[in-house]
């Protein structure tokens, strides 16, 4: 991804953009973990925080930035209460970071595991 600034531009990977998502993410209420993208109906395992990554992908050639994260939640935790926090806290740390003010966040939740 490319940013165009009046000084010039940046270039920010993939694997950077996701970390920024996932460090947003990781503190939020109800959220268990991040998992790989997985096909309707299929379990995905919970990543570990150090390959979380993989469970963000960005959507090409589409705008505003569209990014995709793939999510495991607690059990007995409201969704939609966990699902606008994770969106709040992403679209944040992706505004300051890059100074994008319109950020779009969908949340594929790949499954429920129990709360600890």
């Amino acid at each position: 991804m490319t940013l165009e600034l009046p000084a010039g531009t940046i270039d920010i990977t993939p694997r950077a953009l996701a970390q920024i998502v996932v460090h947003a993410a990781r503190d939020v209420a109800g959220m268990a973990a991040f998992a790989r993208p997985a096909a309707i109906g299929d379990q995905s395992p919970a990543l570990a925080w150090h390959d979380a990554a993989l469970g963000v992908e960005r959507q090409p050639h589409i705008t505003p930035l569209t990014l995709d994260i793939f999510v495991i939640l607690e059990d007995g935790t409201p969704i939609a209460e966990v699902v606008a926090a994770l969106q709040a806290r992403i679209q944040a740390a992706v505004a300051l970071a890059l100074h994008i003010d319109d950020v779009r966040i969908n949340v594929r939740i790949q499954g429920i595991r129990p709360a600890r």
